[in-house]
């Protein structure tokens, strides 16, 4: 898989049915990262709620450890530095993360723009 400009460059092309989803490198810093960003998102009036919207979209498609090994296997999550952790953290962090910050999120109503 080619790595991507900008990992959140989703796409669906409908008539093949095909689902691209960037690659996003994760370390032991992409959940502070994230964290910031939305809060940015939420408290900014004219923000775009793009990162928002990402962590939803992913949170929505990582329910298990199968799907993030899936996801990591396929080349979308890039496990990066949080390798040098054991196995079993650098694949669940990230979903649990997604899965905290959605939480949060949708109380705070994620509105696309």
């Amino acid at each position: 898989m080619k790595k991507a400009d900008n990992f959140l460059k989703i796409s669906f092309d409908k008539e093949k049915g095909l689902l691209e989803i960037p690659a996003i490198e994760v370390t032991d810093s992409t959940d502070i990262i994230f964290r910031n960003l939305i809060a940015l998102e939420q408290c900014y009036k004219d923000a775009r709620v793009r990162i928002t919207c990402y962590s939803i979209f992913m949170d929505s498609i990582i329910n298990t450890e199968r799907d993030v090994a899936l996801l990591s296997q396929e080349g979308i999550i890039d496990r990066g530095l949080a390798i040098t952790r054991t196995l079993h953290f650098s694949s669940m962090s990230f979903a649990k993360m997604l899965r905290l910050i959605s939480v949060r999120i949708t109380s705070l109503n994620c509105s696309t723009k």
